[in-house]
């Protein structure tokens, strides 16, 4: 009992019910995603980015990620509808994913109808493999950092346009309309504006045209002649990036893709990290928003040896059955195009190594492998139904619940330490979010905990004669270090840590960005001591991080808020104004500012204040609770 193929009309009734069908599975496997909060990198790229509070304001959305001018400006677009309402930004961004997965649908029905495919035992299951890889697209649990994780819009953008311009490119070689040639032009040119990973989008369509179509050597040099117009498309992003020199840069990609330097080791563990990401596509379990992936120890190592021989047997494998089964073929080659951009870009600039989102493009390659594996090659038709259903069902189920874990920071970066128990980032993260919950205690329990992991890791605390530094279970009590202690030792690691990893990045540029994460710890903890209510150690930790870096404003505004609660009026408006200065769209400044009049009963200037507070961050609850009560003590006045 086999499938019988649809005829033309049947298959277009057929479509006609699969694209609400899809749109239909997309909303239902994310419908618990659009109250989980802004995450990570949210916060500079919306909540902090005072360039989307004005939509027409295109030149500070440009300079603010030139090279993602596109995702910008759609954040903007979101903030002029719903300000920093949450779910609206879910809502576009589940809404881009659907998009996605119907032009994963259209690009299998393209394939289907090229002359490589259309005589294929294939082809009479075509339909069906569209429909079943677009919906395996949509509901792989590795999609939900992508979708869920809203700055990584980005990914789900620059898909679109990558998608939408191999369609368009398919329907021109099919159908020889000009119209969709140009239309194709133009998207590709979007998909440059909106991530870095569209420039492997010529080379995507000229894989269409070498896998698909039958040329002959004047035909493959006519093609490529007509793809010259697509290949002129890759100045875009280096000369864009080559700009990227403005101070409101969001992430200053420009300069650092600069300092970009080879370093073998790290070109050794993308080759680890490739079979990671298998692992995760054919098994997607223990997924983790920040790995603590580590270094290749050589190539001959345990670990990555035996990476290089899966990965070079694969590339061997789609090159024997090129001609007997060209869509496996092509799908091997997908993923390690659409891979290949992040995977060169994290071995040469040496940051991470492995994020989930990295896999959003590449999940194309792998939905079409599973769907012609399941649909084309088992025969009875139960046996596929069966599989097909439990492949949905199971993924699906998967995707729903790592949703749930985006719910909040603090589940997200629990489940996150969970899996990176001696990453720092993670105890920082989850600090931050314990902080905002109004639970100081555990938020200064997660600080002392990121710079323990911090020293050990980088070898600077000694370990002779100090048992606690051996310690294993890193959920015991911190050490709660000498702040001048953690000052010194971090000090001389900062001098040594070059020389001692042996990198050939520059200095100053390591320099800083070390002194940066030991200025935000300090930062961070004088806060929590602040909603602890112990104001002595809310400023020694102020100041600690002052000295650290003489332009921190929230330092600055942290501190002046201790003084006000000492009462020390005089000092507190001096750092408050100071940081200002620094930092005239700092929200909590404009709050500290506004309990500083509370204090000297000038509660009409307080009022003022908390307004300018809530205007820059409509989610300061702090500055909202404090408006509240000003216009309770107004009223009874």
């Amino acid at each position: 009992m086999s499938l019988k193929p649809p005829a033309a009309m049947a298959q277009r009734t057929l479509s006609f019910f699969a694209i609400p069908f899809i749109v239909a599975i997309g909303f239902l496997v994310y419908a618990n995603s659009f109250s989980a909060e802004f995450h990570f990198d949210d916060n500079a790229a919306i909540i902090e980015n005072f360039a989307i509070r004005d939509v027409r304001n295109i030149p500070e959305i440009w300079q603010s990620f030139n090279t993602r001018f596109l995702t910008m400006l759609s954040f903007a677009l979101n903030y002029s509808v719903g300000k920093l309402n949450v779910g609206g930004y879910h809502l576009v961004n589940t809404s881009l994913h659907i998009f996605c997965g119907l032009c994963v649908f259209w690009f299998v029905s393209l394939i289907f109808k090229t002359p490589a495919l259309r005589k294929s035992f294939l082809f009479p299951r075509s339909f069906y493999i569209a429909v079943f890889s677009a919906i395996i697209f949509m509901v792989h649990p590795v999609q939900t950092q992508a979708v869920v994780y809203i700055a990584q819009r980005a990914a789900l953008l620059a898909s679109l346009f990558y998608l939408l311009t191999l369609n368009l490119y398919l329907k021109w070689r099919l159908t020889n309309r000009l119209l969709f040639y140009r239309l194709a032009l133009a998207t590709a040119i979007l998909g440059m504006f909106s991530k870095e990973m569209t420039f492997t989008l010529p080379l995507a369509l000229f894989l269409c045209d070498f896998f698909f179509f039958e040329l002959s050597k004047e035909g493959l040099k006519k093609q490529l002649r007509l793809l010259t117009p697509f290949f002129l498309t890759l100045l875009i992003i280096p000369l864009t990036l080559a700009s990227d020199t403005s101070p409101h840069s969001l992430f200053n990609l420009g300069h650092e893709v600069s300092l970009m330097q080879f370093n073998a080791l790290y070109v050794l563990t993308e080759m680890n990290v490739l079979c990671t990401y298998l692992r995760l596509l054919f098994l997607p379990i223990n997924q983790n928003l920040d790995y603590d992936y580590p270094l290749s120890p050589g190539f001959f190592s345990l670990g990555t040896f035996p990476c290089f021989l899966i990965l070079a047997g694969i590339v061997i494998w789609a090159a024997r059955i090129f001609r007997r089964q060209r869509i496996f073929s092509f799908c091997i080659a997908w993923f390690f195009l659409a891979v290949s951009v992040e995977a060169v870009v994290c071995a040469l600039v040496s940051r991470d190594m492995l994020y989930e989102h990295y896999l959003y493009l590449p999940m194309v390659g792998f939905s079409i492998f599973i769907s012609t594996l399941v649909l084309g090659y088992l025969k009875d038709k139960r046996v596929v139904l069966s599989v097909a259903v439990m492949c949905v069902v199971t993924l699906s189920y998967l995707t729903y619940q790592r949703t749930k874990i985006w719910r909040d920071p603090i589940t997200l970066w629990k489940d996150t330490l969970c899996k990176s128990p001696y990453k720092p980032r993670c105890y920082i993260n989850l600090g931050v979010a314990y902080n905002r919950n109004g639970e100081p205690e555990r938020a200064i329990h997660c600080y002392y905990k990121a710079i323990e992991v911090y020293l050990m890791q980088a070898g600077t605390l000694p370990r002779s004669g100090s048992s606690a530094f051996a310690r294993k279970d890193l959920t015991e009590e911190p050490l709660l270090l000498d702040p001048d202690l953690i000052d010194g030792y971090c000090r001389w690691h900062l001098m040594n840590s070059a020389v001692k990893n042996n990198r050939r990045i520059k200095k100053e540029y390591q320099h800083f960005f070390s002194r940066r994460n030991l200025t935000l710890w300090y930062t961070n903890l004088a806060a929590a001591y602040g909603n602890k209510k112990d104001y002595a150690q809310e400023i020694k930790y102020s100041q600690k991080a002052l000295e650290l870096d003489s332009h921190n404003a929230l330092a600055m505004s942290n501190l002046g808020l201790a003084y006000a609660h000492q009462g020390d009026y005089a000092k507190a408006f001096e750092e408050l104004t100071r940081a200002l200065a620094l930092n005239p769209h700092l929200s909590q400044t404009y709050n500290n500012f506004g309990f500083l009049h509370t204090q000297q009963k000038d509660y009409q200037k307080a009022r003022a204040y908390f307004e300018k507070a809530i205007e820059l961050n409509p989610r300061n609850q702090q500055a909202h609770d404090n408006l509240i009560f000003i216009d309770n003590i107004l009223k009874s006045l």
